[in-house]
């Protein structure tokens, strides 16, 4: 594995994390996740009027009504602002986020879309005037430190399946990939490593001890390059806050206790102290 050290090390950390906040600060940003909104079976009604059922953070008072029949969502839009690629919604089944050509609704600056999580329904709300991403002045890191850069041994998950905690309570079944395990002043300590779809790299849930008072509470996240020759590098210094950090209205998944580290892992970034979306 090629090492970068020395400022270019800096160099490449601190253009990762200037991504990082570009994309907060764009449309596809957390910050805008604004409302999680499950779906009962039978009609809810939507809109900004505080009478629906889904509450809209903007838009008219009445879009339309979405009908929950046997796991599936149709909409009803009778708003001619609802849109779907530019054209009027009208009637359409909802395609959810977790299939191809998911269908995301648009009502002037609010955004919706059907997403599933533990086989339930719901709405995903965006507003591309939310005050937390206007508000949003930057993330706080730890100092860029190439010591938490480290080579890991990659070896094969016994047992395959975990059981991971998600912010909304409950555990959810995820494939483990692969148990990576790595040296910190001479102690070894292992975490287990899942895959996200199309990623050739390994994607880890983790807490540590600065979760205390330093970093999110709940953990934090690291995607690392692919492994070669069983073995990859996991770099702290890349370590992410969750999206729940950000937003009232995420889905994420937690650290399983075999994923809590007994030490503080003081690189990567901070715990968000600003404006949180959906509060």
């Amino acid at each position: 594995m090629t090492t970068i050290s020395g400022p270019a090390y800096v160099y490449e950390i601190e253009a990762a994390r200037q991504r990082r906040e570009d994309r907060l600060r764009g449309e596809q940003s957390w910050f805008n996740v604004v409302g999680l909104h499950w779906l009962a079976q039978g009609t809810s009604t939507l809109g900004s009027d505080p009478a629906n059922d889904v509450v809209l953070p903007g838009g008219p008072p009445v879009v339309g009504a979405i009908d929950v029949r046997d796991g599936t969502a149709s909409l009803r839009a009778t708003s001619p602002e609802a849109t779907v690629d530019g054209e009027h919604a009208g009637r359409r089944t909802l395609v959810p986020d977790t299939e191809p050509n998911t269908t995301f609704v648009s009502v002037g600056r609010v955004r919706f879309h059907l997403i599933v999580r533990g086989g339930t329904l719901a709405l995903r709300v965006v507003d591309l005037e939310s005050p937390a991403r206007r508000s949003f002045a930057g993330l706080d890191y730890f100092a860029v430190d190439q010591r938490w850069r480290l080579e890991a041994a990659v070896s094969p998950p016994f047992p395959s399946r975990e059981a991971f905690p998600s912010v909304l309570g409950g555990e959810a079944l995820e494939q483990v990939a692969a148990v990576v395990s790595f040296l910190v002043d001479g102690q070894r300590f292992e975490i287990l490593a899942l895959q996200e779809e199309g990623s050739d790299g390994l994607f880890l849930i983790f807490g540590d001890l600065t979760n205390r008072e330093s970093t999110y509470e709940a953990g934090r996240y690291l995607y690392t390059p692919p492994v070669v020759d069983g073995r990859v590098t996991v770099d702290f210094n890349l370590a992410l806050n969750p999206p729940c950090a950000f937003t009232h209205a995420a889905t994420c998944s937690l650290p399983p206790a075999r994923n809590r580290l007994p030490i503080a892992i003081t690189a990567g970034e901070r715990r968000y102290g600003g404006l949180l979306a959906g509060a």
